[in-house]
């Protein structure tokens, strides 16, 4: 093996390291050929002690870069790792005998001919007469970084020269490739190989710099601590001891929330589909962010051994965006997504009840101006389910009326919305309307379907269904879990799961909200039936929204109604101008194939199913107090299709538009005993069926969410 002296140091520090983060055959080859290296050195002739005086030695001290903190997924599949790696170099003392570099460059280029392999290497005249001036002690560099396959080709024929040696590196590489790039991020050499004079202590090798992802944001702590060597050279620039001054101190390891499988599985699926998106996956209940996969992507190696401008530039110019992270940057509007979120603020605001049922016709006439529904018939009378389960624009119009903007702003913003997720990476807080843009009726209808001023990432509408999955609270989302020291695997530090906001909302409107959801996916009218899966069954919503230049967004949220763990998801499309797309045929297939998939293989994506199938929830839709026979969707209840008419000028009566008074009334209050919620519904099944269907919203004293005292900002890896 033609290694130089530093090498057998080198691979020795990094088994060390290594033996406490990596698999125990990977760290035994490190270790066996660190000692086989060692033995070899030894026992070399050219390597005793020195025969000059210490006056004739020259000590040249060098920084060895500290190896980099690994990353990992929660179960411990690395992420990003540190690598021994390898460069080709020339070594120049054995061109002394050359009267000066042009020379000595001339016998180097004829003696890389010999080799077909090296024949296509060039060599830069100033720089190599540069280094011949400044650098005889130090190798000059004919490559970057090697991959295994040419290292291993290149040192058979290194090997064979008198001037060629291969020299030790760390290299950064990403196992998980591009389906992790977004999120891991990447490193990229901060400078080239050096030429001028030394410095004091001079780096063995260019140092990386952090780009983007975790690499950047946790550089602190994955960066760790150079050490120094001296190598002691003769008068003759000959290598002939070194000696360790200061070990390098390894970076700390990043256990992420993340579940490899399930985040290449998403990206996968992504890919597969073929358009721009994004797919995450989040524990609902401690909001541990299980997949944050963007598409297109990136392939992160790329850039540790130096990209190419002109590859580089491929990449900006791509109209794709592939160095984009959508689930966390990109917004979007979210379209019909937003109605469960709609359904329960008018739930909680008492604009209707569980057993209202309003028209839901083919259009609906709002101050003058005509709003459609999604499609060309007329529903019938459907209460919240069935409004859920069909989507239906036209009964959203009137119940958004009903509640009110600014409830359903105050709502929207206690789902986490208009409010970036803290997480160690950048992510964008979407936008949400000012409150005196959603006072007019037009406005407040266009808010209601989740377009207008409205747009979120995936992310957050990820973490909002996390909080209807869960019922009573949107979790801070979590995507480290612990820093732990790499040689002895003690916790550093840790961030413990916490609470974003809490939602005081009664059992009866989530199990409302609930049971449209399941219908979405489960009814045979659902409008999301692509994603089903027989057990765990899938509650979602689909949406579809109009985006910039004339294009589409199709989305599919929701929850897997299983609890080990329990996962909410949101998964978006990209439409190109002038495509059709739609929620239920472009991305609830999306999550149907990726639920299939996570539960056909429970250990390898750890998952268990922890829940029974449920009972239909649509089985028994007998109205309350009436002997009416249940509704069928798509029944045509009503004698005309012609729109509901809303005077101009007047909109939906103010008093029952449900707007929160004051500030008093984003007061949270306790979450209602049995025997009062009981009590409340006997009430409300007392009322007549014609009053509660198109009469006033009954009267609840004040808005159901409130703010958990925690603070809501990301909370500071120390």
């Amino acid at each position: 093996m033609n290694l130089s002296q530093f090498s057998v140091l080198f691979l020795l520090t990094l088994a060390v390291v290594w033996t406490a983060v990596l698999p125990a055959p990977v760290c035994a080859e490190v270790l066996q050929a660190a000692q086989l290296v060692e033995t070899l050195v030894d026992s070399d002739d050219s390597r005793g002690a020195p025969v000059e005086s210490e006056e004739e030695l020259q000590p040249v001290l060098f920084e060895v870069p500290a190896p980099r903190g690994i990353i990992t997924d929660r179960y411990g599949e690395p992420l990003a790792v540190t690598k021994a790696s390898s460069y080709l170099a020339i070594r120049l003392q054995q061109l002394r005998e050359h009267d000066g570099p042009a020379a000595a460059q001339t016998a180097v280029m004829k003696a890389l001919g010999e080799f077909p392999k090296l024949a296509r290497i060039t060599i830069d005249s100033e720089k190599f007469a540069q280094h011949w001036e400044h650098r005889p002690l130090v190798p000059f560099p004919l490559t970057e970084s090697l991959s295994d396959e040419d290292a291993s080709e290149l040192e058979k024929l290194a090997g064979n020269s008198r001037y060629l040696q291969l020299e030790a590196v760390f290299t950064r590489e990403y196992p998980a490739g591009e389906s992790f790039a977004h999120v891991v991020g990447y490193l990229r050499p901060s400078k080239p190989f050096q030429h001028g004079p030394l410095s004091d202590p001079e780096m063995l090798w260019p140092p990386y710099e952090p780009v983007q992802g975790l690499e950047k944001a946790l550089e602190n702590k994955l960066a760790g601590k150079n050490g120094v060597v001296s190598y002691i050279y003769t008068k003759n620039g000959e290598l002939t001891d070194l000696e360790l001054i200061q070990p390098a101190v390894p970076g700390q390891t990043i256990v992420t929330s993340l579940v490899e499988p399930m985040q290449r599985l998403a990206y996968d699926t992504l890919k597969e589909n073929g358009r721009p998106g994004a797919f995450v996956a989040v524990d609902s209940i401690s909001g541990d962010i299980l997949a944050l996969a963007s598409y297109p992507s990136f392939n992160p190696g790329l850039f540790t051994r130096g990209i190419s401008a002109k590859r580089y530039q491929e990449l900006q110019d791509d109209p794709a965006n592939p160095l984009i992270p959508r689930a966390t940057m990109s917004a979007y509007p979210p379209g019909s997504t937003f109605k469960p979120i709609v359904a329960l603020a008018a739930l909680d605001r008492g604009a209707v009840s569980r057993w209202t049922r309003l028209p839901s016709p083919s259009s609906l006439d709002i101050d003058g101006r005509t709003f459609r529904n999604w499609n060309s018939d007329d529903e019938g009378m459907l209460d919240v389910r069935y409004a859920l389960l069909r989507s239906s624009n036209t009964w959203f119009y009137q119940a958004g009326m009903r509640t009110g903007g600014p409830f359903l702003l105050s709502a929207a913003k206690h789902f986490g919305l208009g409010h970036a997720p803290g997480i160690e990476l950048p992510t964008s807080a979407g936008n949400l309307p000012e409150e005196k843009n959603v006072l007019a009726n037009q406005a407040v209808a266009n808010f209601a379907i989740g377009q207008g001023e409205i747009d979120a990432t995936p992310l957050q509408m990820a973490l909002a269904m996390a909080g209807l999955s869960s019922g009573t609270a949107v979790p801070e989302p979590r995507l480290v879990i612990q820093t732990q020291d790499p040689l002895t695997n003690a916790i550093i530090d840790s961030n413990e799961p916490r609470k974003f906001q809490r939602l005081n909302t009664r059992t009866g409107d989530r199990t409302s909200v609930r049971s449209g959801m399941w219908g979405v996916v489960n009814h045979d009218r659902g409008t999301g039936k692509a994603a089903a899966h027989p057990l765990p069954q899938v509650y979602g919503k689909t949406g579809t929204a109009q985006w910039k230049r004339e294009s589409n967004v199709a989305w599919f949220v929701g929850y897997v109604g299983s609890n080990s763990p329990r996962i909410a998801f949101a998964c978006m499309v990209e439409g190109k101008p002038g495509e059709s797309l739609s929620g239920g045929k472009d991305a609830a297939p999306l999550v149907g194939k990726w639920v299939n998939s996570v539960y056909s293989d429970q250990e390898k994506y750890h998952v268990e199913i922890t829940v029974d199938e449920p009972d239909n929830p649509f089985s028994n839709d007998v109205l309350p107090g009436t002997n009416r026979t249940r509704y069928v969707p798509g029944r045509q209840l009503r004698d005309t299709q012609q729109p509901t008419q809303y005077p101009t000028g007047q909109g939906v009566p103010e008093q029952q538009r449900g707007y929160p008074e004051t500030s008093q009334s984003m007061q949270g209050r306790p979450i209602e005993t049995q025997q009062a919620q009981e009590s409340n519904d006997r009430r409300l099944r007392s009322v007549p069926v014609s009053q509660t269907e198109m009469g006033e919203p009954r009267t609840i004293p004040s808005i159901q969410y409130r703010a958990t005292e925690t603070n809501p900002t990301p909370q500071k890896i120390r």
